[in-house]
């Protein structure tokens, strides 16, 4: 195992801590711009979905397992009210939201779950060009992304609420 982390590329190290600095930064209540809020997750999706295509003979395979999955769990988050604990700050420019562990959980499962794919394809090739394969890493990345997905539109609708609100106040004025 030693020997096979020793030839693992430097930026991928870099990769995983950036990773893990952006997770911590997020277990505590913070003030952050609607933009971030929501590209963050959306990035986070597309660099799980990114690794789909890694093989044209599973890629519509893969997709469709990824997109299935993102669908189901992004309905499971918004049927039980995901994310919680977000608001607009006052100033109408930030929005305030709570800590949590999940986005960090969610990054590292995807940082795992993408080195062990990169791995298993380099050392077994064959195995990655698999549908099962492609299928089922296809099936974790899109429920991780449509978690992230679920993120992104609480982050949306906070700010288009806010946005109405604040349009209705002063047509009223």
């Amino acid at each position: 195992m030693i020997q096979f982390l020793q030839h693992v590329p430097l930026w991928v190290y870099g990769v995983f801590l950036f990773l893990v600095a952006a997770g911590v930064s997020q277990l505590r209540d913070r003030s952050v711009s609607a933009r971030r809020a929501v590209l963050m997750p959306l990035a986070m999706m597309l660099w799980s979905a990114s690794k789909l295509v890694t093989s044209p003979q599973t890629a519509s395979t893969a997709g469709l397992a990824w997109g299935l999955a993102l669908g189901f769990s992004l309905l499971i988050c918004l049927l039980a009210g995901y994310p919680r604990g977000i608001a607009m700050e006052a100033s109408g420019r930030s929005l305030r939201m709570s800590g949590s562990a999940l986005p960090l959980v969610l990054m590292m499962l995807v940082f795992v779950v993408r080195f062990v794919a990169t791995a298993l394809a380099i050392r077994q090739p064959q195995l990655a060009a698999s549908a099962p394969f492609a299928s089922g890493f296809g099936l974790v990345y899109g429920l991780i992304s449509g978690i992230f997905f679920a993120r992104a539109i609480g982050v949306l609708r906070v700010v288009w609420r806010e946005r109405r609100t604040a349009s209705l106040s002063s047509q009223q004025a």
